[in-house]
């Protein structure tokens, strides 16, 4: 598997491995880890895309997927959910630029998830996208949620509300 994803569902207990199947025209592969071992989701549906993000939504309790690119190397700015019934597009009022290679995190208050676009921070809410008023320095940067709920922002220029310690920053 080439480009891989992960992210744990926290609705269906299991952590979610997704990319493009090594020397394959452009195949999804997905796998779910149960506790077991690994096993290939017989799922239909969803973006045919890599590069994308893919985060646990606790707003819907599924997985949320935003960006990539497809086969020909084009950005894709679609945002896709992942609920018990299986893959479906979303259609936010807003979102980010397609782009890909992007980090996602849900937020500190556990009702959404924070998404680092190229140089823009994103919230989504569940249904909708809106963009932070945080800059973000260098494009690239990384989130990281700990069990705490705090959220690590590296990459993200110093602001009032964030507190700053050698090129990580804790988002509020």
């Amino acid at each position: 598997m080439t480009m891989p994803v992960m992210a744990y569902d926290q609705a269906r207990s299991e952590m979610v491995l997704m990319g493009w199947e090594v020397g394959s025209n452009f195949t999804r592969a997905s796998f779910r880890w149960t506790g077991t071992g690994w096993t290939r989701s017989a799922e239909s549906g969803g973006p045919l895309t890599v590069g994308f993000a893919l985060s646990y939504d606790p707003a819907t309790k599924g997985l949320l997927l935003f960006g990539g690119f497809n086969q020909s190397g084009s950005d894709r700015d679609e945002t896709w959910q992942r609920m018990l019934d299986g893959w479906k597009v979303a259609a936010p009022a807003h979102h980010p630029a397609g782009t890909g290679f992007l980090s996602t995190s849900a937020t500190p208050d556990q009702d959404g998830v924070l998404l680092l676009a190229g140089c823009q921070l994103w919230r989504w809410d569940g249904t909708d996208w809106s963009q932070t008023s945080a800059g973000v320095g260098v494009p690239g940067p990384y989130l990281f949620r700990t069990r705490d709920g705090t959220v690590f922002v590296f990459g993200l220029k110093p602001s009032p509300s964030q507190e700053t310690n050698e090129g990580v920053w804790r988002f509020s």
